[in-house]
């Protein structure tokens, strides 16, 4: 399955190189002193290379804050999509972003 999907993200364009693609799950951090939403910059920062980003709103230390985590750290998924996780009590969502190419 990693052949498969290393052959194609190659095709598509995108490097194979372990250091194209940061491992592990990204903390989206609060606008300081704004009420604007932080999802949309961090999406804009992610995109490139994977062209897919995910971010899920979930309670830190929660069980899909814990499934987020694991599949941020999954080899062969890490160079198709940036997983990000915005820390917030309540309600839980997960926002998904892709670009095509």
């Amino acid at each position: 399955m990693r052949t498969l999907l290393l052959a194609a993200a190659a095709a598509a364009g995108f490097s194979a190189e372990v250091g194209d693609f940061p491992k592990g799950l990204f903390t989206v951090e609060p606008l300081p002193d704004s009420e604007d939403d932080p999802i949309r910059p961090f999406v804009d920062r992610h995109m490139e290379p994977r062209h897919a980003v995910a971010v899920g709103t979930v309670p830190q230390g929660s069980k899909r804050h814990v499934l987020l985590a694991e599949l941020a750290d999954d080899e062969d998924l890490r160079h198709f999509l940036a997983l990000g996780v915005l820390f917030k009590k309540g309600r839980t969502s997960l926002s998904v972003g892709h670009r095509v190419i």
